[in-house]
């Protein structure tokens, strides 16, 4: 007996059906129109670049954040040591190391999804690349 679906996963799991059921739907709309240039994998890879560019921007706005907050902890834990306050200073110590590890996690995410990214330019380029022709093709009849 399989163990049941978390929520989560079993949300995704709806959510990507109903993605399948309305792009297939758009497909025969767009069949039925005789729009011969619609591309679905190049409306998805464009859907997928920009998602990824969002989610970039975001993490560029929380780095900017997270640098703020180190910088404020830091001054803040500078001035308890010169005022002999060591529980303050232990406070902002533990408030610089959370952000910097905070800051560690956004720059690993940040360089996985600006990989993605540039995984989706090349897959874009490769599709807009002209085919090769086979020597079989070539052949005269």
């Amino acid at each position: 007996m399989s163990a049941p679906l978390p929520r989560r996963g079993f949300f995704d799991l709806i959510c990507r059906f109903l993605a399948a059921v309305i792009s297939s739907i758009v497909l025969l709309a767009a069949d039925a129109a005789g729009n011969d240039d619609f591309d679905p994998l190049a409306a998805w890879l464009d859907q997928q670049r920009a998602e990824v560019s969002a989610g970039i921007a975001r993490l560029r706005e929380q780095a900017v954040k997270i640098e703020q907050i180190l910088s404020t902890a830091r001054k803040s834990h500078h001035q308890a040591l010169e005022r002999g306050d060591r529980k303050a200073a232990e406070t902002y110590a533990a408030a610089i190391v959370r952000a910097r590890e905070a800051f560690d996690k956004n720059t690993a995410t940040l360089a996985v999804e600006s990989e993605r990214l540039a995984a989706l330019a090349r897959a874009g380029d490769c599709r807009t690349m002209p085919r090769l022709q086979s020597p079989a093709s070539d052949a005269v009849p």
